[in-house]
């Protein structure tokens, strides 16, 4: 604590710019977050170690380091960004995150906030998403995750015989891509799966019972006018064969004529 008495705030925070100046933003070097910030002032002011003087809080106030607190908040608004699809949206993956982040706070890249190459730099993302620092994360979205759950067939042995959301991430990410990444890589957020899983085996179902209405109702307006069909395609030939067309002459139409009984005419569906 005696060793704290020798720094100025002012030279805490010029180190904290020292920092952040030199920071290659596109490298695999650790993320300047707030963690990782403080264990590097710890070292250079209070510890070799990088361990805080004080147990239960920090040494100083945020507000007393300008660079530090402007850090903080950038990262507290990102982590509120995060925290609020997390618990919003039923599913969510961090390349859509990081693609919101970047969009908010009018970035190309997120290596340019400086907090590190991708959302999962930070620590909130490795405990919702359960990845690590270097995770490569997939481009993939909750649009194709659903659409795999909903209409691919090597969901349908997960839909009918249960699972959690791990055994369906799981399942996603051999055929994602050709299996290319894995399910940590994914990066994919299912909020409630048995709720999830219901509501897929709803749409399922509604979709399959829509196709299969459709098909018989097909069917039956086929055998209902197969007559009529064959007469308008023989008509329609006979005209074609009988017509002649010079290249020297403009297009002209082509008559034909379809006969029908009653019965037919009116039983066809189509307009008498």
């Amino acid at each position: 604590m005696q060793k704290a008495t020798l720094f100025s705030m002012e030279a805490i925070d010029a180190y904290v710019k020292e920092l952040q100046s030199g920071h290659d933003r596109t490298s695999t070097a650790p993320p300047l977050t707030v963690e990782n910030i403080l264990c590097r002032i710890y070292a250079r002011f209070y510890s070799k170690e990088g361990q805080p003087p004080l147990p239960d809080g920090l040494p100083f106030s945020l507000k007393q380091v300008p660079s530090l607190a402007s850090t903080a908040v950038l990262q507290s608004r990102i982590t509120a960004m995060i925290q609020s699809a997390v618990a919003t949206r039923p599913v969510v993956t961090l390349y859509e995150l990081e693609a919101e982040v970047c969009l908010t706070e009018n970035v190309e890249m997120y290596a340019e906030l400086g907090l590190g190459c991708s959302l999962a730099a930070l620590p909130c993302v490795r405990h919702l998403f359960g990845v690590s620092v270097g995770t490569n994360t997939a481009p993939v979205t909750s649009t194709e995750f659903m659409h795999f759950l909903l209409f691919d067939t090597n969901a349908q042995a997960l839909l009918s015989g249960g699972g959690d959301a791990g055994d369906a991430v799981r399942a996603f990410a051999c055929c994602y891509k050709g299996g290319k990444y894995t399910s940590m890589q994914l990066g994919i957020h299912i909020q409630h799966f048995p709720w999830l899983l219901r509501f897929v085996r709803q749409e399922v179902g509604r979709t399959s019972t829509f196709f299969s209405d459709l098909l018989n109702e097909n069917a039956w307006c086929y055998k209902r006018n197969k007559v009529i069909y064959e007469r308008v395609m023989q008509s329609l030939h006979t005209a074609m064969m009988s017509h002649k067309n010079y290249a020297e002459e403009p297009p002209r139409e082509v008559k034909f004529v379809v006969h029908a009984s009653q019965e037919e005419a009116i039983g066809d569906g189509l307009s008498a």
